[in-house]
C-alpha cells in the first residue's frame, strides 16, 4: 500500500507536469507563430528591431536562434521540421523556453523565454492580432485573415459585434480609447481579452483563456487516501475468507499433531485453498491408514513371533531333560525347523514392509514372462510332488509375451500364488499367462476347497488366515497375498480372487504391458490402503 501511495503521488506529479507543458504551449503558440510569420521577408536589422519591440510588449525574451547551436534529440528535431513548438533548455532559472522554425528558413528558429503567461503578454497578444486585422478595411477581409491565423493559437479567437459583449462602463471606456481590456469570467478561472478594430467598429475577442490549475497536494492526499482505503477494503474482503480457511486448516493440523488422526478439513470451492485442503485430507487419510496398518502389523508380528520362539524355548528345556543322544537330535531337528520358519517369517515381514513404506525402487524392463513362469514351475515341482499336486502351465509362446515389469517381484508374485494353491489344492494347480490389449494377466487356480465369497475382501489383509475354508495347519503366515497385492499396486495393476472352474480358488493379477513413470498416485494409494485396512 505504501508503494501504491508513492506511485499515486508520482503519477499526479507527472500528470501536472505534462498538463503544465501543454498549457504553456497553448498560451504562447499563437504569439510565437504569429511573430515568426511576421519575420518572413524582413532584413536582419529589421528583424532585430521588430523582436526588440515584441520582447518589450510581451514582457518576455524573444530572439533568433540557430538550429546548429542547439543540442536537440531526434524527436524534437522532427517536431521543428513539422512546424511545431518544441521545448529547449532555458537560459534563466525558473523559466521555460520554446522555439519554432521561421517559415521559409531551414536553420533559423524563433525562441521565447518566460516564467509564465502574464497579463502583459495577453494584452500584447490581442494588440498584435488587432494590428494585423486592422490592415484590412472590410469585415469580410478581416474574417478571412482571422481564419488564416486561428490555427496558430491554442485558445478561441473571434470577431464580434459590440452588442454581443457584456462589459462594465470602465471596460467600455478603455475599448473606446482603443486599449486592450482583460476581464475575468464569473469563476475567476479564465480570462477574456478584448480590443477594438477601429476601422470596422468590430471587437476582437480572445478567450476564454483558462488559467492553469494544478492538482493541489490536498487533492492528491485525499485521492490517495480514498484509493488506499478502497484497496485495503478490497484486499481485506478477498483475503479474510482465505485467512479463515487457512486458520481452520491450521486447527486441523494441530489436532492431528495431538493425535486426532480423524481430523479433516471442509472442502469448499475450487481455489488454491481447496486444492490444499484436499491434499491435506488425502495426506491425513494416508497417515491414518498407515498408522493403523502399522499397529495391526506390529500386533500380528508379535503374535506370529511368539509361537516359534515359544517352541524354541520349549525345545531348549527338553534338550536339558533329554537322556539319550537320539532324543537330543530329535529336539534339535525340531528347533532347526522352528528357526527356518522364523527366518521365513522375518523375510516375509521385511518384504511386506519394504513394499508398504513409500515408493519402492523398481527397475522396469521388458521381459518374457513365460521364462519366469517356467522357472517357477521347475522350482515348485518338488513341493508339488510332495503334496501330490500336478502343476499345469498354459504358456503364450509368441513375441507379445515381452512386457515391462520388475522380474524379482513378478517372480515373488507367482511363487506366492502357486505355493498358496499347492497347499490347498486336492490334485491340480493351473498356471496361465495371457495378454489382452494393453494389459497382461497371470492366472493361478486350484481344485481345493476354495474361498467363500464373503471372505474375498479379507484374504489380502496382513496375517489373515481363513480357518473356515482353509486349514491353518497347512502352513503360511498370511502375508503372501498381501505382498502380492502391494506388488500389483506398484506395477499399476490389481489382483482379485474368485471361484475357479476347477472348484477351488482363482487368483488373477493384471497390470499394463507398458509402465508409466509413477503408477498409482496418492489417490490410488489411499484407495489401495483402504482396501488393505
Amino acid at each position: 500500500m505504501l508503494l501504491v501511495a508513492i506511485f499515486t503521488y508520482v503519477a499526479f506529479q507527472s500528470v501536472n507536469y505534462y498538463r503544465l507543458s501543454d498549457y504553456q504551449k497553448q498560451t504562447v503558440s499563437g504569439s510565437l507563430k504569429f511573430v515568426a510569420a511576421s519575420l518572413v521577408g524582413k532584413t536582419l536589422d529589421d528583424r532585430k528591431q521588430y523582436l526588440k519591440k515584441i520582447s518589450a510588449s510581451l514582457g518576455a525574451t524573444v530572439e533568433l536562434r540557430s538550429l546548429e547551436g542547439l543540442s536537440l534529440g531526434e524527436k524534437k528535431l522532427k517536431g521543428i521540421e513539422e512546424g511545431k513548438l518544441v521545448f529547449i533548455n532555458p537560459q534563466k532559472k525558473d523559466a521555460y523556453a520554446l522555439v519554432v522554425r521561421i517559415p521559409e528558413e531551414s536553420n533559423l528558429l524563433l525562441s521565447i523565454e518566460l516564467s509564465n503567461f502574464t497579463e502583459q503578454m495577453g494584452r500584447a497578444t490581442v494588440a498584435l492580432i488587432a494590428d494585423l486585422l486592422s490592415e484590412n478595411a472590410t469585415k469580410t477581409k478581416q474574417l478571412q485573415q482571422l481564419e488564416k491565423i486561428k490555427p496558430f493559437f491554442g485558445f478561441p479567437v473571434h470577431i464580434v459585434a459590440p452588442i454581443q459583449l457584456i462589459l462594465d462602463s470602465e471596460q467600455w471606456d478603455r475599448i473606446g480609447r482603443n486599449e486592450s481590456v482583460l476581464a475575468l469570467d464569473g469563476t475567476a478561472k479564465a480570462v477574456r481579452l478584448y480590443k477594438s478594430l477601429s476601422n470596422t467598429g468590430q471587437v476582437l475577442f480572445l478567450g476564454p483563456i483558462k488559467q492553469f490549475n494544478p492538482y493541489p497536494v490536498e487533492l492528491v492526499v485525499l485521492i490517495g487516501f480514498l484509493g488506499l482505503s478502497f484497496l485495503g477494503f478490497t484486499a481485506y474482503t478477498l483475503v479474510r475468507p482465505l485467512e479463515l480457511r487457512l486458520r481452520k486448516l491450521e486447527k486441523m493440523v494441530r489436532r492431528i499433531k495431538k493425535g486426532h488422526l480423524d481430523a479433516r478439513v471442509e472442502v469448499v470451492g475450487r481455489d488454491g485453498i481447496t486444492q490444499l485442503s484436499m491434499a491435506f485430507n488425502q495426506m491425513a487419510e494416508h497417515v491414518q491408514i498407515l498408522l493403523d496398518s502399522q499397529k495391526e502389523l506390529t500386533s500380528a508380528v508379535s503374535h506370529e513371533l511368539r509361537t516359534p520362539v515359544a517352541r524354541l524355548r520349549f525345545g531348549l528345556e527338553m534338550i536339558e531333560d533329554a537322556r539319550t543322544d537320539e532324543e537330543r537330535l530329535k529336539f534339535l531337528q525340531g528347533m532347526d525347523i522352528d528357526i527356518e520358519q522364523l527366518d521365513t517369517l522375518i523375510d516375509e515381514i521385511l518384504t511386506y514392509a519394504r513394499l508398504e513404506q513409500g515408493t519402492p525402487v523398481l527397475s522396469f524392463k521388458k521381459l518374457n514372462v513365460n521364462d519366469i513362469l517356467n522357472q517357477i514351475c521347475q522350482e515348485m515341482t518338488k513341493t508339488a510332488q510332495k503334496a501330490g499336486v500336478i502343476i499345469e502351465f498354459d504358456a503364450q509362446l509368441d513375441e507379445k509375451t515381452l512386457v515391462e515389469c520388475e522380474a524379482r517381484y513378478i517372480h515373488r508374485v507367482v511363487q506366492n500364488l502357486v505355493g498358496n494353491s499347492i497347499r490347498y489344492a486336492a490334485s491340480k494347480v493351473r498356471l496361465k499367462f495371457e495378454i489382452q490389449g494393453d494389459f497382461c494377466k497371470i492366472t493361478v487356480e486350484d481344485d481345493g476347497p476354495g474361498i467363500p465369497e464373503g471372505d474375498w475382501e479379507h484374504v489380502f489383509t496382513p496375517f489373515a488366515r481363513l480357518d473356515n475354508s482353509r486349514n491353518q495347519a497347512s502352513g503360511g503366515y498370511g502375508l503372501g497375498l498381501s505382498i502380492v497385492q502391494r506388488i500389483a499396486f506398484w506395477h499399476g495393476g490389481k489382483v482379485v480372487v474368485s471361484h475357479s472352474s476347477l472348484g477351488g480358488a482363482l487368483f488373477e493379477m493384471e497390470w499394463p504391458t507398458k509402465q508409466k513413470k509413477s503408477p498409482g498416485g496418492i489417490g490410488a494409494m489411499v484407495n489401495s490402503l483402504k482396501h488393505i485396512a
